[in-house]
C-alpha cells in the first residue's frame, strides 16, 4: 500500500496506511510464479534477500543479520513519506485515483 503501486483502498491517513501496509508486508501472501511455472505463496518479509557478507566483505556479520530489518524500517519510511507527502499537497480524493 503505496503511492507507486496503484493500491486500491483508502489511504486517507497514516494510521490507516500503517495498518494496511504491516498487513500487506507480514499477513497477505502473494502468488509469485517461478521460472518453471511452479507457483507458491509467500508474504512480502519472506521474498526480502539479505545482504551477504560474501558479496561485500566490507560488511560485519552484525550489518549482515541487520540487514533484513533494516530493509524492512527502509521501505516502510520511504512508502510512509510519500504517502503522508501525498496526503499534504492535495485530497487524498484527488490523488489515490490517479
Amino acid at each position: 500500500p503505496t503511492v507507486i503501486n496503484m493500491y486500491e483502498k483508502d489511504l486517507n491517513n497514516q494510521d490507516m496506511w500503517w495498518k494496511a501496509w504491516e498487513k500487506f508486508m507480514f499477513d497477505d501472501k502473494l502468488k509469485m510464479k517461478d521460472k518453471d511455472g511452479k507457483v507458491s505463496e509467500q508474504a512480502p518479509w519472506e521474498m526480502l534477500q539479505p545482504i551477504k557478507k560474501a558479496k561485500y566483505p566490507a560488511i560485519s556479520e552484525e550489518e549482515e543479520a541487520d540487514s533484513l530489518p533494516l530493509q524492512t524500517l527502509c521501505g516502510a519510511i520511504f512508502d510512509g513519506i510519500l504517502v503522508s507527502m501525498m496526503n499534504t499537497v492535495t485530497k487524498p480524493d484527488v490523488w489515490q485515483p490517479l
